[in-house]
């Protein structure tokens, strides 16, 4: 549990043997801090690192969002990066995001039962997770093409103490934390573990039956059938948040008719 300043211990060894039986293959590497766990594990990628290769860290120098912004990282949160390794036969990549969303939804509501608390998070496209008070976490996943599969790394970030008031200074949304919504034993083990778990579980599906993947997230997200405002680098669109697409996208009802949103620098969602 956290403590003071400082997070839980993460024994990789340990880790590894628990997840063996869950979803084989795993290796695990942690450190006490690293520039990006995205940028590194894209630097690790090129050099041929395995599928699920999963990096964690205390902490993030330079922690990156979506468009280039930055990610608040102080210690006691949970940052860290899965690659994954995917045939260019399978669905369309574009519906990775969403499956890592699912998949981090659902680790962090099985450990909040678990561990005898309740806590309801949603999914707001295309990559963060919410509760009534705010942002609790973030995605960011990158790919790299190649010939012969998809390399992706998946990020997240995930608050679990409460932010500092210097920090929240610096995040231009609402944000909130694990422990503020729910204060039960969390600890960065328990959710690498169950994150994991579910991931494989998820990216299973997008293999195999993406259209339930589809309905998985659509289920799970506060936007369907909310007036939304999404801004674009071409603008700002306003509508009824009705579907997602085939591919991963946005679909609204406009005054002007449907329109679909590939990728967004914000989106508000109107009651």
């Amino acid at each position: 549990m956290y403590t003071g300043m400082q997070p839980d211990t993460i024994d990789p060894s340990r880790l590894i043997a628990v997840l063996k039986p869950l979803c084989g293959g795993v290796r695990l590497i942690h450190v006490e801090e690293t520039e990006s766990t995205n940028r590194t594990l894209m630097d690790m990628a090129k050099a041929g690192a395995g599928h699920l290769t999963t990096l964690v860290a205390d902490r993030q120098t330079h922690g990156r969002g979506r468009h280039r912004r930055n990610w608040a990282s102080p210690v006691g949160g949970l940052y860290m990066s899965v690659l994954l390794k995917l045939s260019r036969d399978n669905p369309p990549v574009t519906l990775i995001p969403l499956a890592v969303g699912l998949a981090l939804r659902k680790a962090i509501t099985d450990e909040a039962r678990q561990r005898g608390g309740d806590l309801e998070v949603t999914l707001k496209w295309p990559n963060d997770l919410i509760t009534e008070n705010g942002k609790l976490a973030g995605i960011l996943c990158e790919t790299i093409d190649t010939d012969d599969e998809w390399l992706i790394v998946a990020g997240i970030g995930v608050n679990i103490r409460p932010l500092s008031a210097e920090t929240r200074r610096l995040v231009a949304a609402d944000v909130t934390s694990l422990l503020e919504e729910s204060d039960v034993d969390w600890t960065r083990s328990g959710l690498i573990v169950a994150f994991l778990r579910h991931l494989t579980e998820v990216i299973k599906d997008w293999e195999d039956t993406p259209e339930q993947l589809r309905r998985e997230w659509t289920a799970a997200s506060n936007m369907m059938d909310h007036l939304v405002t999404v801004k674009t680098g071409k603008g700002t669109i306003e509508g009824k948040a009705i579907e997602l697409t085939e591919q991963g996208a946005l679909r609204l009802r406009t005054e002007h008719g449907p329109v679909e949103i590939n990728s967004a620098e914000g989106i508000e969602v109107h009651e």
